[in-house]
């Protein structure tokens, strides 16, 4: 897992140097959009897009080293990524709270999530029933939050399955 961590890391480097604002491809509105503009007040809240334009270009770069990142990102069309500083313990209340509404919303469906002694540090939400139109990969880590947003037409369930087991 902190491989898988260590390459958003390196995503957001490259989102923060983009600068592509572009809304997501079906123009709808993400996870982000949805559950996570009231924490805009938090300490060092960033919202950064990728568009189709750079998703493309990175990709025939070959930016992407980590097999299951790589077979992501040829199906994105876009890819917005949030972070922001809390303390843990709210960390742990805000992931509670999407948690909550993205069940009460029925829009995203729970696919994994890694807790340790009742501490959540990551979560992975989809939406789409027989076509994954977007991913959305949560971590927590010592009083941070990201969120990785990958928006695309049909993302395929082994890739997911492929990110999940680390491969």
């Amino acid at each position: 897992m902190k491989t898988i961590i260590a390459y958003f890391s390196l995503l957001l480097t490259m989102v923060s140097f983009s600068y592509g604002q572009q809304k997501p491809a079906d123009n709808a509105e993400t996870m982000i959009d949805l559950y996570f503009k009231s924490y805009s007040g938090e300490s060092k809240y960033q919202i950064n897009t990728m568009g189709e334009a750079m998703v493309k270009r990175t990709n025939e770069m070959g930016m992407w080293t980590h097999p299951s990142i790589a077979r992501i990102m040829k199906q994105v069309k876009t890819y917005k990524y949030l972070n922001f500083n809390s303390s843990p313990e709210n960390l742990q209340k805000i992931i509670a709270q999407v948690s909550a509404a993205a069940n009460k919303g029925n829009i995203y469906k729970e696919y994994f999530r890694w807790e340790t002694n009742d501490v959540v540090s990551s979560v992975i939400y989809t939406k789409g029933d027989k076509k994954i139109t977007e991913l959305d990969y949560i971590t927590l880590n010592k009083g941070h939050i990201s969120v990785s947003c990958f928006i695309g037409d049909n993302i395929d369930m082994e890739s997911i399955r492929s990110l999940v087991a680390n491969k």
